[in-house]
Order: structure tokens, then sequence, then C-alpha cells
């Protein structure tokens, strides 16, 4: 008598991840993790699978993570957050991910804004901010890409300039993700001040503010659900209060911002281990017989190692304090999961064969979210740079 085989249980590749985010105290942060699952399996992924064909922002994936405080992860409980820290906030991109790529991605670049906003936050903004944050009727973003400039963003077109009392805001910022549903975004404008005040600087702006304008979402291929848009400035007044850091100090807080994995690389973990996850269980289910031929077998086998590799990875980076060695940690996380899912989505993809380019199966869509996230900043060729010079610096 012939048992056809069951679908795989693949948890154990996460564990390291798992581990490292949720720390030793498993009391109030695996507690919540555990709620974090049951919205990911009851909400996040139906709706993730539904507003992606439609290239629409999943309302109900949000409400659904407002709903257990996920906006205010690394909030502290006197702004009503949850109190928890970055490496959590990590996890819940990963977590988020397995279901839903784009909603993921506005949770990303949401808490890259809580984390300026923590540490750089003017006090006549500061509390009124994280108070909406943390229960998310404020959802922030940030933008500072542009049509010209360099993956290092070092020539940013948008000005910064004086006029009288007030700093004005001009120009365009692009793909700016989450744009669709955030309140308030983080703009990086080349600030020029006749007091000597000069360079890249972030500054916060309110999506409602006089001269702000949203364009439609792009008609993106993958993470379509993700409200990416072009920003319009135009003559954008704000006050002094405004600049979020010091002046001139928008690469430095860049670069601080590389120093926890809250980038690219968690969402390619997620749609990495979903992409898995679905070609092992339909070749269970439809194919069990293919499961043990040579080709079937090593390429799953080969698939489940590199994913197993990156995820150690992820893990012992998120382990390190913010530091420079931090940084390096996390931008090979970046160019290392970014690549793994870009690799492995697309041989999973053949391996299954046709049935895997239709549209109603999960794997296309992985396939298109694990090409966004190899595109998305930071670039991995600036990565790949900045670690050659931290590995030969005399070169």
């Amino acid at each position: 008598m012939t048992v056809a085989p069951t679908t795989p249980d693949l948890t154990s590749i996460r564990e390291p991840l798992t581990r490292a985010c949720l720390g030793t105290d498993h009391g109030p942060r695996a507690a919540w993790a555990g709620r974090l699952d049951a919205v990911v399996d009851d909400v996040i992924a139906k709706a993730g699978a539904e507003h992606d064909g439609r290239g629409v922002i999943a309302g109900e994936a949000l409400d659904a993570l407002r709903g257990i405080g996920a906006f205010g992860v690394q909030i502290p409980a006197r702004w009503g957050g949850l109190g928890f820290d970055d490496d959590l906030a990590c996890l819940v991109v990963e977590r988020v991910a397995r279901a839903c790529a784009s909603t993921a991605a506005i949770l990303m670049f949401h808490y890259q804004v809580v984390r300026r906003t923590l540490t750089h936050g003017d006090p006549s903004y500061r509390d009124d901010d994280l108070t909406a944050f943390a229960d998310g009727t404020a959802i922030a973003c940030s933008a500072w890409t542009e049509a010209d400039s360099g993956p290092d963003k070092s020539r940013v077109g948008t000005t910064l300039t004086s006029d009288g009392d007030v700093l004005r805001v001009q120009g365009v910022k692009t793909f700016c993700t989450g744009l669709h549903t955030a309140s308030v975004v983080h703009v990086l404008a080349d600030l020029r001040r006749d007091d000597g005040g000069s360079g890249p600087t972030f500054v916060r702006i309110p999506l409602d503010h006089e001269g702000v304008s949203v364009l439609p979402p792009y008609p993106l291929l993958g993470l379509r659900a993700s409200g990416t848009a072009d920003l319009v400035l135009d003559a954008v007044p704000v006050g002094p209060a405004g600049l979020v850091g010091p002046p001139g100090g928008g690469p430095a807080l860049m670069g601080v911002n590389h120093e926890v994995c809250l980038n690219p690389g968690m969402l390619a973990l997620g749609v990495t281990f979903s992409a898995l996850e679905a070609a092992t269980g339909f070749l269970a289910r439809e194919r069990p017989a293919a499961l043990g031929s040579d080709l079937v077998g090593g390429t799953l086998l080969h698939a489940v190692t590199r994913l197993e590799a990156a995820y150690a990875y992820a893990a012992h980076a998120v382990s390190l304090p913010p530091s420079p060695r931090a940084r390096v940690a996390s931008g090979k996380v970046k160019t290392l999961t970014t690549a793994v899912a870009e690799d492995l989505t697309g041989a999973l993809l053949s391996l299954v064969g046709s049935r895997a380019f239709r549209a109603d199966m999960p794997l296309e869509r992985h396939l298109r979210d694990a090409r966004a996230t190899s595109l998305m900043g930071p670039a991995d060729s600036l990565i790949q740079k900045r670690l050659m010079t931290s590995l030969f610096p005399s070169h």
C-alpha cells in the first residue's frame, strides 16, 4: 500500500530568526506574536491575495493590524505603544510578508519613521505623532527617491529653502511606498539656508498640508497593493521644528536606519518562505510521485538549505546591537535574502510547472514580489560597494 506524503512542516527554517527577535523573555512578546500569527492567518493572507489582484491597499489587513497594536510595536507604553523593540518589528515584517508582502512593506517604512521620530522628533509634534502611530490612526512613510537621484541619494533635487520665517519644500519624490495609506511623510530634501545649514535633510510633512499632492498609485508588477506613488511638493511651508534631525543630517539618519534589519531583506525572507511552502504543498498533494525524483528532491533540498542559511544569517544580524558592525550585517541581509528570493522563487515556479503560471496560484505573486524586494533600496550595488570598502578599506 502506497501512502501519499504529507505536506512537510517547514517552520524549523524560521526558528533562528524567531528566537533572535523574541529574545529570552517569551512571556508578553511571545503571547503577542501568537496574536499576530492568528491575524496573519485569518485575515491578512486572504486580503493580501485578493487586493494584489486589484492593485489596491488591503484595508482589512491594516485594520486587523491596528486591532492588535502592530503599528506601535517599537513605541513605549507612555505613548500607547506595545513597548517592544526593533527586533520584534523585524519579525512582524517577515511574518506579514509571508501572507502579503505589500502590507509588510507599508509596515516596514512606517517602522523606519517611528525610529526617526523617537530619536529626532521635535517635541512640538513628537508626542502627538507617536500616539497616533501607536494605534495606527496615522501611518507614516518616507520619500527619498527621485527620478534623477543616484543610488546613494547624493543628488537630491528636492529643495528646502528659506522664505522669511518659514522653509519651503519644492520637488517631486518617486516610488514612495505606502504613500496612499500614510498621513505623515519624512521627505529627504536639500536644505539651503542663509545661516550655513545645508545638505540633505529629513523634514516632516503632513500629507494634508498646503502644496502637497499625492498622485495615483503605480500599476506595479510586484508589491502591487503597497500604495506606491509619486509625491509632488509645491512650495510646501514648514517651520524649523519640521526638521527631523540636524541640518544636513539626512545621510547620517539613513545610515542609522540601516543598523537594524528593517529593510527589504525581511520582506524577501517572508516571500521566499511562502513560495517554498506553496511549492512543497502542491507537489505533496498533486504530484507525490515526483518527490522521489532526483530533480525535484534535489531542487527542494537546495531551496531549503539556502533559505535556512538566509534565516540563520538574518538571526545573527538582528542579534547585533546598533553599531557600524550591525550596519554591515544588515546590508548583507538585504543582498543575501533578496538574491535568494529571486533565485528560489524562479526555481520553484519552474519545478511546479505550468500550473504555477496561473494567476490563482501564489507562486506567480511570490515571484513578482521577490523581484520587487531586490529592486528596492538600499540598492544592492550600493550595499556591495560599501561592503567591499569595509573589507578592503585601502581600495
